[in-house]
């Protein structure tokens, strides 16, 4: 089943043109199908060795292909997509403005109330 997932916030992973068409594929049989997506599980060294086996490429390669993705995605979108986030009280990864619109604001104790 595939999926598209792509808005105006993701890059395809085919702008990656550094990946061979049967890797591109690979990466979307395991639901990687933007460069955020392969940024985001490489951001562990066990993701990173992971994506290397995956792809059948050294680490070194899988390095050089990583480093790529990040110029394209730029420091300002890389860090968003490297920096850990709390999922708070309900482990829901939600934004200020979800929180607002769905009544979720901060309880006593500084804990969020639904």
């Amino acid at each position: 089943m595939q999926r598209n997932s792509h808005d105006a916030d993701t890059s395809p992973i085919e702008c990656l043109e550094s990946l061979t068409p049967e890797q591109t594929q690979l990466l979307k049989t395991h639901w990687i199908d933007t460069l955020e997506g392969l940024v985001s599980a490489a951001v562990t060294d066990s993701g990173q060795a992971g994506l290397a086996r995956l792809l059948d490429v050294p680490q070194e390669r899988m390095a050089e292909l990583l480093e790529r993705a990040r110029d394209m995605l730029g420091p300002d979108k890389v860090k968003q997509l490297t920096t850990g986030k709390s999922g708070g009280s309900t482990g829901a990864l939600l934004t200020d403005e979800q929180k607002e619109r769905f009544g979720m604001t901060e309880g006593p104790g500084g804990h969020e109330s639904d």
